[in-house]
Parts: C-alpha cells; structure tokens; sequence
C-alpha cells in the first residue's frame, strides 16, 4: 500500500490528481480521498465510518492520523513514515492541536 497525501485547501490539484490517478492505475492501487470530485472520477471514497468503527479511533485531525488509522484497518505489518513535520515553528499551539492525534 502506497499513502500519499494531499493537503488540496486552495490549490488546484486536477492535473496533478490526474497524473496520479493514471500511475495507480498502471499499478492497480486505488487513490482514498475524504470527499468525491467529479473532476477526479478514478478517487474513492475514504471509508471513514469503517476505520473509526474497527479502529476505534476517531481523532483525525489531520492527514497524518488518517493515514495511520488507514494503515491499522488495514492490518499492515509495516509503516514506512517520510516528511511528516509537526513542529510548526511559529505556532506551536496549532503543532499541539495536530500532533496530539497521531501519538496514539
């Protein structure tokens, strides 16, 4: 399983979402996302309801947790974590509000 995550607030992401969709389906893995767009046709659903009731978590806050909670629904045996920086220099009371939920 290959977890990529997309922060997409303000952004225009269709050509990258594109470029993704065809390499996964090369690949045959599916891309998850929180919400539908019809302009990305390829995503699914994220199978939020699923996760929170087999995992018992429900505190995603942020992609990081989502990505973990996904991986323990999921039985991994391994998770393999890069670039994840919840320091947030300058504002350290928003890097508690999302750092706590992925410390479980």
């Amino acid at each position: 399983m290959l977890s990529i995550l997309i922060p997409i607030y303000n952004f225009d992401v269709t050509e990258l979402i594109g470029e993704l969709s065809h390499q996964a389906e090369k690949l045959n893995i599916p891309i998850f996302s929180c919400t539908l767009d019809k302009r990305c046709p390829d995503v699914v659903e994220f199978p939020l309801q699923e996760v929170i009731q087999k995992t018992g978590y429900a505190y995603l806050n942020n992609t990081v947790p989502f990505a973990f909670a996904f991986a323990l629904y999921n039985k991994v045996g391994s998770i393999n974590l890069f670039g994840i920086d919840l320091s947030y220099r300058g504002n350290l009371h928003f890097a508690e509000a999302g750092k706590a939920c992925c410390e479980f």
